[in-house]
């Protein structure tokens, strides 16, 4: 049987980082939604994306762009969440963002030059 994969974000605080340990494959990363109803997601990240988390903390609310996918074997229904962009979504990590980016030029600067 074919699968499907999807592109879905979600918000949510991050509740378990499991750190690295020697020759690590995969690692579980757990994160709690927001909402009336809040849910309790794990996102499953395996090679280039093992270190997707390393920048962020426990209880620092994030956006995670991830795909979703499903497997059938057998008569069994696997569902795996795999995390392909994390960003931060603390107003002051944007403030600073912005600020680090440098303001155009002023006419000023363009007077001194001799040409």
């Amino acid at each position: 049987m074919a699968t499907e994969k999807v592109t879905i974000k979600t918000i949510g605080k991050i509740k378990e980082i499991p750190t690295k340990k020697g020759s690590f494959q995969y690692r579980n990363v757990m994160c709690a939604t927001g909402g009336q109803y809040p849910k309790d997601v794990c996102f499953k990240q395996s090679g280039k994306m093992l270190s997707l988390f390393d920048s962020f903390v426990v209880g620092e609310e994030v956006e995670i762009s991830f795909n979703m996918e499903s497997k059938v074997v057998g008569n069994n229904i696997f569902t795996e969440l795999s995390a392909w962009k994390v960003t931060s979504t603390n107003q002051n990590n944007k403030a600073q963002a912005s600020d680090k980016t440098p303001p155009p030029p002023s006419k000023e600067q363009y007077d001194d030059l001799p040409f």
